[in-house]
């Protein structure tokens, strides 16, 4: 459909959160770090693994993909798998999208994961290619022991003669640590940090969005000022910066108006679903009722069922852990295996946990902790 000179949206791709911007401003020195990892690539060699880490919304996966498309732009024996670790959470499943990228279909259940590897290693030798895999939310593997894909894919070229290299994006900058020592040492590779936005650097952000986005003239820049402001106070998260950008110039829309103009920016910033993070960790923090709802979708069953434990009307003030593991254990759930589900809806923001005294007298009494919904 056309668009009208009056319109103000002309383009609303550039504020959509799978665009991908030409220019990835202010992540130079990340984007030359990525592109020195996998370089090697390109001439047939082993890429370094890189473990990339930071805040939400600071680039992380913008920065991978920009490198990884120039990479396959300039060679063709690369090979690109990208996987969403909350869509794609077994090895299975990711080892399957690897050999969809490398041109062999495969189950995503009932074929062994030695014998996936194995086929696809010899479809990458064949057409002497080497693969890099995009492990993005890498966390979301964890709480299920489907790390173990890190040792498979680092291990590739000892046991099968094929190049692969690893990307692993998440949020948690002490979740490598946490993994086995095996595969610490097979992963190797290189860590890469991406620290907050600055206001400066988000209202940049915006600027360049809103040249591709909105008609000429059609914002005001304290309209750009506010949502950056919004998005630097939820952590320098450039997406929640965007969203904001987007909602504003929708409420200037629906007014019939022909500029965005900052009390547009006002309301959207109002009507945000944004939280401010609790702390400036690098844990997950769910900021919008749509990331909410993605994260709640990939729960595993076992997850589900702590989720509904929690949530019944008696234990709106919160359960004890340890009365918690008791009823997850008469689900068939083993304490061991509940504290890593645990664990997981907490990083996830799912859940909050603290510390409180266990009953007097009471078997076990001392330090316990208090779970809730977040």
């Amino acid at each position: 459909m056309p668009v009208s000179e009056k319109q103000l949206i002309r383009d609303e791709r550039p504020l959509l959160p799978d665009y991908a911007p030409e220019n990835v401003l202010h992540r130079e020195a990340e984007l030359r770090d990525l592109a020195d990892a996998l370089k090697p690539a390109a001439e047939g060699r082993k890429p370094q693994n890189v473990f990339a880490f930071g805040p939400p919304g600071t680039g992380k996966t913008t920065c991978a993909k920009h490198v990884l498309t120039e990479l396959t732009e300039s060679s063709d024996r690369v090979c690109v798998a990208i996987a969403n670790c909350w869509q794609n959470n077994s090895r299975q499943a990711i080892l399957s999208r690897l050999g969809e990228a490398a041109g062999m279909p495969l189950p995503r259940r009932g074929v062994a994961t030695d014998e996936v590897i194995k086929r696809v290693a010899e479809m990458l030798k064949a057409d002497k290619k080497t693969a890099i895999v995009l492990l993005d939310e890498f966390d979301a593997l964890f709480p299920r022991g489907e790390e173990k894909v890190l040792y498979d894919l680092s291990r590739a070229n000892e046991q099968y003669g094929v190049n692969i290299g690893v990307i692993a994006i998440t949020n948690d900058a002490g979740l490598l640590a946490r993994a086995d020592g095996r595969i610490r040492s097979s992963f190797g590779g290189r860590q890469l940090e991406f620290k907050q936005y600055s206001p400066v650097e988000l209202k940049d952000i915006l600027h360049e969005r809103a040249k591709k986005a909105l008609a000429p003239g059609a914002y005001e820049d304290e309209a750009l000022a506010l949502c950056a402001a919004h998005g630097a106070k939820a952590g320098g998260d450039a997406r929640v910066a965007i969203e904001s950008l987007l909602a504003a110039a929708r409420i200037a829309e629906r007014r019939g108006a022909q500029k965005l103009e900052e009390s547009d920016a006002a309301v959207a910033v109002k009507q945000s679903a944004v939280s401010k993070p609790v702390s400036p960790s690098f844990e997950p923090v769910f900021k919008t009722a749509a990331q909410l709802h993605k994260a709640r979708e990939s729960l595993s069953e076992a997850e589900k069922r702590a989720m509904e434990i929690l949530e019944k009307p008696e234990n709106a003030n919160g359960i004890t852990s340890g009365d918690l593991y008791a009823e997850l254990e008469r689900s068939g759930i083993k304490e061991r295996t509940a504290r890593n589900y645990i664990e997981s809806l907490e990083k996830r923001g799912l859940i909050k946990t603290e510390a409180v005294q266990g009953t007097p007298g009471a078997p076990g009494a001392g330090r316990t902790r208090r779970i809730r919904p977040a």
